[in-house]
């Protein structure tokens, strides 16, 4: 290695002139001090109240928050008024605030970061010098997201606490986010800067029930869970402008503004294909544009809908066509119990997110060699007028791949996503085999799946890959994420 800028950096390859091995090296450090008080009076009346302060490395000039929190509870069950109730076996209200930091950003957000290994081209007959060029614009002022939570929830205990349900209410807003946000190319720029950039606003409802009986030797409980959603957008910096992300093959497909929830799809929208010349010369009849609607469409290529109707396809003609956020989540686990036997079955699923299945485009679109779906075999042709499926033609010309709500697909689902089945031997037996316990099993992972969505796995988790923004803005984009796969397993357990 040669050309060290200094001796300072350590990292093999960093900044050399011709470097022949490759590193990096980073470190960060965080700083925290907590108090807590706490209160109780005959376990009716329950106070606590925390604060903590934390100072982190990522910050430079905003390094130190403050973050304090209160909780309270009544338990109302050991009042004198409910001493004698025969249903009731618990019954507590709780009411909770609290502020919460965030700083979770990568390291060194705050000062500018500058690449040694770039290459100028010098003179009419180009020489090729080496140089230097800044990746990152610094942002010293870059400080804690916060978030402001509010909670008031319910525990409620019913025939001995047989049947138990536990209910809250939640509100949380949090203010100055730490998001990635885009700047013009024109710049020089490759990284998106951390700015402490808005607030958005979560609230719904948590609701679980859990019910447990003892009869003789069989023994079963049923947990069930469902929880509400409701994201909202309330401030993207000082101007409020949309923040784009969700980067694909043909462009960017979601958008976080004021007033909707964060990373929503935002696409071009469709009203099935052309099927015939007549309707494309339709199309292209507005005589006050100098720019043809679909210049490039033949039969068979995608219909994009012209929502502000001026005779131009853009970006004005885009819409939110669906949110990858859940609306609701829910789950349910079965268990029992009988004689040495014992099973359990847990199911999970969400509803009402929708997701972007950028597969659509590379198992349908002929663009590229690429190997293609059998789905393609459902085409459009003119004997095949009745399908969504567009035309095979190179190049796109008419754009059919470009995001749109073709690729935008229900993200529902509900999946059973453990089941396991075990027998535990008696006593006798293990004494004779010098054991403590002796159990064998089978358990399955993800055995059943219903859902409408038309790709290998609805569960793609947060974030895309490679799909720009953060994990917020750009969830819900399926772009070839490996499916998780359905187990089967077996067992023996034994103590000695």
């Amino acid at each position: 290695m040669e050309g060290l800028p200094n001796e300072e950096i350590t990292a093999l390859g960093v900044g050399t002139l011709n470097p022949a091995v490759g590193g990096g090296e980073s470190e960060w450090a965080i700083r925290s001090q907590l108090a807590r008080v706490m209160y109780n009076y005959r376990g009716k009346y329950l106070l606590t109240a925390n604060v903590r302060r934390d100072g982190s490395s990522r910050f430079r000039n905003h390094t130190w928050g403050v973050f304090p929190s209160a909780s309270a509870g009544w338990r109302i069950s050991d009042e004198p008024f409910l001493a004698d109730n025969r249903f009731i076996s618990d019954l507590k209200l709780r009411a909770s605030y609290g502020v919460l930091g965030n700083q979770n950003t990568g390291n060194y957000q705050y000062q500018l970061n500058v690449n040694p290994d770039q290459n100028y081209a010098f003179g009419i007959t180009p020489a090729i010098a080496q140089g230097s060029a800044p990746t990152a614009f610094g942002n010293p002022d870059i400080r804690w997201e916060t978030t402001y939570s509010t909670d008031f929830g319910l525990d409620l205990g019913l025939f001995n606490d047989r049947l138990t349900i536990i209910a809250d209410y939640y509100f949380n807003r949090t203010k100055d986010m730490l998001l990635g946000v885009p700047i013009p190319h024109s710049t020089g720029i490759t990284n998106n800067p951390t700015l402490n950039y808005g607030g958005v606003q979560n609230q719904g409802f948590e609701l679980g029930a859990t019910y447990q009986k003892n009869q003789g030797e069989f023994q079963y409980g049923v947990t069930a869970n469902f929880t509400t959603y409701k994201n909202k957008v309330l401030q993207l910096g000082p101007s409020d402008e949309p923040l784009t992300a969700g980067n694909t093959e043909f462009g960017s497909v979601s958008r976080t503004a004021v007033g909707r929830s964060i990373g929503e799809f935002y696409v071009y929208k469709t009203n099935g294909l052309y099927q015939s010349q007549e309707e494309i010369n339709a199309m292209n009849i507005n005589p006050d544009s100098k720019v043809k609607f679909a210049p490039n469409a033949k039969p068979g290529d995608v219909r994009f809908v012209d929502l502000n109707q001026d005779g131009i396809l853009n970006a004005d003609d885009r819409a939110f066509v669906g949110s990858p956020i859940p609306k609701f989540e829910s789950s349910l686990r079965f268990s029992a119990s009988f004689k040495g036997f014992d099973a359990s079955v847990f199911i999970q699923g969400v509803y009402g997110n929708k997701i972007f299945n950028e597969m659509v485009v590379w198992t349908q679109g002929s663009h590229r060699f690429f190997n293609l779906s059998t789905d393609i075999l459902n085409r459009w042709t003119p004997e095949n007028p009745n399908t969504d499926i567009p035309r095979v033609v190179t190049k796109d010309p008419n754009g059919n791949l470009q995001p749109s709500d073709r690729m935008v697909e229900d993200g529902s689902y509900l999946r059973m996503k453990d089941v396991t089945i075990g027998y535990t031997f008696p006593e006798m037996i293990t004494k004779r085999l010098k054991m403590s316990s002796l159990r064998v099993y089978v358990q399955s992972y993800n055995l059943l799946t219903f859902t409408k969505y038309s790709m290998y796995d609805p569960e793609i988790g947060s974030g895309a890959q490679g799909a720009g923004g953060t994990d917020n803005t750009s969830r819900g984009i399926d772009n070839g994420i490996y499916p998780q796969p359905r187990m089967f397993t077996g067992g023996l357990q034994f103590t000695f």
